[in-house]
């Protein structure tokens, strides 16, 4: 057989199916929903169909998915979501890549937003339609745009649902002033939020390898992710973590060791910094005095 394209689930399991009719016979009984134990069969029948899989589909399964997901329908659906799991890396000039003879270490930097800051980002936000945190998204996904010089990026979000990414896209090209910023950034959102993205096991799995001149930058709410952030660390380059409390929140922006750390402590200071210009600039004039 030889690989095919694949444009549906329904496709993906009239391919598998073929694979199963092969090495068991088309009088198996093989239906899309029939567990693959119930058929009769083996270990040994399992490994010859996950080898003829492997060559249609290399490095997408396991041995070990095929008894995670033991009907041709679930085995669709994972594959799948394989394919859609590829990262997009955004450009950055090279000096934020490690420069030769930088010490190999990550970098963390993070600062506290205060009460009375909270609260005028709380103010501001609900104002832009969005929550506190899509307003942060929203000026960290545009400094980002600002550094790398191209108005078009994907920004993976952790941020609507518990331990699942979504990748979204933001065009800055037409923004004019902050309040347009919100705006369009407020729709990437929401139309990403009706998406279900995709679990991080499953990202880590499927591996991610690492560009010379290109990063994936993810934002994403702790309150979402189980398990601490070890495994966000493996997948992303530079990550801006939002802990929410009470009456204030926690921002914690960290880049890998391939980094260059100098140029990202700036980045994370100027996106500090930013927050405070930007509240100042949106205030109301009688405020600003």
């Amino acid at each position: 057989m030889n690989q095919r394209q694949i444009t549906s689930i329904e496709q993906l399991e009239a391919t598998i199916l073929d694979v199963f009719h092969v090495v068991l016979g088309a009088d198996a009984g093989v239906t899309t929903t029939i567990n693959f134990f119930d058929l009769g069969s083996d270990s040994l029948l399992l490994a010859q169909i996950y080898n003829q899989l492997e060559k249609l589909y290399p490095a997408q399964i396991t041995l070990t998915n095929m008894f995670a997901y033991p009907t041709i329908s679930r085995l669709a659906k994972f594959i799948a979501d394989q394919e859609g799991m590829e990262l997009e890396a955004y450009p950055v000039p090279l000096d934020y890549m490690q420069h030769a003879g930088q010490a190999v270490q990550d970098h963390r930097y993070e600062f506290r937003i205060e009460k009375e800051r909270f609260n005028e980002i709380r103010n501001l936000s609900k104002n832009a339609g969005c929550t506190p945190v899509e307003w942060l998204w929203s000026l960290f996904a545009y400094l980002l745009t600002e550094i790398g010089n191209q108005p078009q990026l994907t920004v993976y979000t952790l941020i609507y649902r518990m331990n699942h990414i979504s990748s979204i896209p933001l065009d800055v090209q037409e923004v004019q002033d902050f309040n347009e910023l919100f705006a369009v950034a407020k729709q990437a959102l929401h139309t990403a939020d009706e998406q279900p993205g995709h679990h991080i096991q499953d990202l880590v799995r499927a591996g991610v390898k690492s560009q010379h001149d290109a990063i994936r930058p993810l934002f994403y709410e702790a309150d979402y992710v189980s398990g601490g952030r070890g495994a966000l660390e493996e997948l992303f380059d530079v990550i801006c973590e939002i802990q929410n409390e009470k009456r204030n929140m926690v921002v914690t922006l960290y880049c890998k060791p391939r980094m260059n750390t100098v140029q990202w402590n700036l980045f994370f200071r100027t996106y500090d910094q930013m927050l405070a210009k930007v509240i100042e600039s949106l205030r109301p004039a009688a405020e600003r005095g």
